[in-house]
């Protein structure tokens, strides 16, 4: 997945919705400071309504995220629910791989719960509801045992449809479409390039637990154990090279 960035324009994004059962808050107001907030961070590429229709939207492969659809791809929550807030943080702090979503560690506690509440505010008529985190269980130890077992997962899984034998992508993965009609980019999993969600075991175990909300990646929870899940796990981080 490839960023295209023309010269002056920074992409400025966000990613997700945030909510751990929270209670609805009244609307805000465009003058608020939260909204001041998101102007500067992340209109240019998301839009002033949150639409993902920004001036800067279309110099990325991937489409801006329309944060008014409740749909969002990095959670530690099951599979068409809300991310925690820990979720958002981690989102705006770390960024995105592989897409135009840099990091903003940088920014401060207070305009990072702006972001978090305005991001709350443009999802609050989306029928998305609310969830906790999933359990991630102690992973079993990356061996060469649990390795050769993930491997075998990878493959009744059919993951090679579109991340291809070798990770770096196969036969479908030029025809795939996310739920908005937009071209879905398939990871390159084998690459050292960063992750969608996150490179740690943890982070990537949660990913296919979870899947990948408005894209083709969809969610392996009940269709795998726990336990093969983290040897699917060990199997990924021993291809990215």
């Amino acid at each position: 997945m490839k960023m295209r960035l023309r010269s002056g324009f920074l992409v400025i994004v966000l990613w997700t919705l945030g909510s751990s059962g929270a209670h609805a808050r009244p609307a805000l107001a465009a003058s608020s400071p939260e909204h001041t907030t998101y102007l500067r961070y992340c209109a240019s590429c998301h839009g002033e309504r949150g639409d993902g229709r920004g001036p800067a939207a279309h110099h990325f492969d991937n489409a801006a995220t329309d944060f008014t659809r409740g749909l969002y791809k990095c959670r530690s929550t099951p599979a068409g629910t809300a991310p925690t807030d820990e979720d958002l943080r981690l989102s705006i702090q770390h960024g995105l791989g592989g897409t135009g979503m840099p990091s903003f560690v940088a920014l401060g506690p207070i305009d990072m719960e702006r972001l978090v509440a305005v991001l709350r505010d443009f999802s609050a008529q989306s029928k998305v509801q609310a969830s906790q985190a999933i359990l991630v269980p102690v992973g079993t130890p990356s061996d060469a045992a649990s390795i050769a077992r993930g491997a075998q997962v990878y493959t009744r899984l059919q993951c090679a449809t579109c991340h291809g034998g070798e990770g770096h992508g196969g036969p479908a993965a030029g025809t795939l479409k996310n739920e908005n009609g937009t071209v879905a980019h398939v990871t390159d999993i084998a690459s050292t390039h960063p992750l969608k969600c996150g490179d740690s075991p943890r982070r990537i175990y949660q990913t296919l637990m979870t899947g990948l909300d408005g894209t083709p990646m969809g969610s392996f929870a009940e269709v795998a154990t726990p336990e093969e899940i983290w040897d699917l796990t060990h199997f990924l981080v021993s291809i990215r090279h």
